[in-house]
C-alpha cells in the first residue's frame, strides 16, 4: 500500500470519528431528554397509584364504618328488646354482649349476627329468661350450623330462632313447627312436655325441649368451626371486629377524614379530565417515544459498526 492510500485512510478514518462524536453528542442529548420524560412518567405513575390506593382506603374506610353501624343496630336491638319489655328476661345487656362474643369465638356466627338474629328474637319471648335464654340461644346456632352448614345465614339463625322461641314460649303450638324443621320429638315427649305446661311446670317443660333438640343437633356449632372453612370464618370474624373498631374511629373523625379523601378524588378526577382533553398529544408522545427510542438504538448500533470497521483497517494498514 502507498503512502497515498495510507493518508487517505487516515483521513477516511478522522471524518468518520467526527461523524461518530457528533451522533454521540445527539445520542446524549436524546438521553438527557428521555430522562426528563421518564421523570415526567414516573411522576404520572406516582399519581396513578395515589389515585388506586385512594380508592381502597375508602372502600376499606366504608366497608369498616358499614360493619361499625351493623354492631351498633345490632346492640341497638338487643338494648330495646330488654326496653320494651321492661327486662322481663332478667338479664343485663352487657352479660348478653358478653355471651355474644364468647359465642362468636366457637362458632362460625359473628357476635353482632348473635345479637341481631337470636337475642334480640329471644327477647320478644317473655316466658323465656335468664339462663335459659343463654342456653336456647347456643341450641338456636347448633340446629342453624347443622341445617345450614357454613352456608349458614343470619336469616337462617333467625328463622330457627323464632321457631326455638315459639315452642318453649308456647310448647303445644310451638312443637308442631319445630317438628316440620327436622328435630324429632316422640308421642311420649310431647305428651310429658304439655303436661307440664298445662301444670305450669313451664321450666321444666323448656328444659325437655332443649334437652331432646341437644341430643339431636348439640356441638354442631363448635364443630362447623374447627374445619378447615369454619377456622377462615372465625378468621373472617375475628377481622372484622378490628374493622368494626376502625370504623367506630372514622365515624368520630370522619369530618377530619373525609375532606383528605376528597382532594384525592378530586385530584385523581382532575388527572382524568386532563387525559381526555388533552389525549390526542397523548397518543402523539408515546409515538414520538417510540421513534425516539427505535433511532437512539439505530445511532449507537451504527456507531458500533462504523469503530469496528475503522479498527480493521488501520490493522490492515499496519500490516
Amino acid at each position: 500500500m502507498g503512502t497515498h492510500d495510507v493518508e487517505y485512510l487516515i483521513g477516511l478514518r478522522d471524518q468518520f470519528s467526527n461523524k461518530l462524536k457528533g451522533i454521540r453528542s445527539q445520542a446524549k442529548g436524546m438521553d438527557a431528554q428521555m430522562g426528563s420524560l421518564g421523570g415526567t412518567i414516573k411522576k404520572f405513575a406516582g399519581i396513578m397509584a395515589g389515585a388506586f390506593a385512594a380508592d381502597r382506603i375508602i372502600r376499606f374506610g366504608s366497608e369498616s364504618i358499614k360493619l361499625y353501624n351493623e354492631q351498633v343496630q345490632a346492640e341497638a336491638q338487643v338494648k330495646q328488646g330488654l326496653l320494651s319489655t321492661g327486662n322481663a328476661a332478667g338479664i343485663s345487656f352487657e352479660k348478653l354482649k358478653k355471651a355474644a362474643e364468647g359465642l362468636q369465638k366457637k362458632t362460625l356466627f359473628g357476635d353482632e349476627t348473635i345479637l341481631q338474629n337470636a337475642t334480640a328474637q329471644f327477647l320478644t319471648f317473655s316466658n323465656i329468661s335468664g339462663d335459659q335464654l343463654l342456653k336456647v340461644q347456643k341450641t338456636a346456632l347448633d340446629l342453624t350450623t347443622r341445617l345450614y352448614g357454613t352456608a349458614a345465614s343470619g336469616e337462617a339463625l333467625r328463622s330457627i330462632s323464632i321457631q326455638l322461641g315459639k315452642a318453649l314460649d308456647d310448647p303445644s303450638k310451638g312443637l308442631t313447627a319445630l317438628r316440620r324443621s327436622g328435630v324429632s320429638f316422640s308421642e311420649s315427649e310431647v305428651t310429658l312436655i304439655k303436661h307440664l305446661q298445662e301444670t305450669n311446670q313451664l321450666a321444666k317443660a323448656q328444659g325437655y325441649i332443649l334437652e331432646a333438640v341437644n341430643k339431636q343437633y348439640g356441638g354442631s356449632a363448635e364443630a362447623a368451626a374447627q374445619t378447615g372453612a369454619g377456622r377462615m370464618i372465625q378468621l373472617k370474624n375475628t377481622f372484622n371486629d378490628v374493622r368494626e373498631s376502625f370504623g367506630d374511629l372514622l365515624n368520630q373523625i370522619q369530618e377530619k377524614f373525609i375532606p383528605i379523601l376528597m382532594k384525592l378524588v378530586n385530584g385523581f378526577k382532575n388527572l382524568i379530565e386532563w387525559l381526555t382533553k388533552h389525549k390526542n398529544t397523548v397518543i402523539a408522545t408515546i409515538k414520538v417515544i417510540g421513534v425516539i427510542i427505535t433511532m437512539l438504538v439505530a445511532f449507537r448500533v451504527a456507531g458500533f459498526l462504523v469503530a469496528k470497521s475503522m479498527q480493521i483497517a488501520i490493522i490492515k494498514t499496519n500490516l
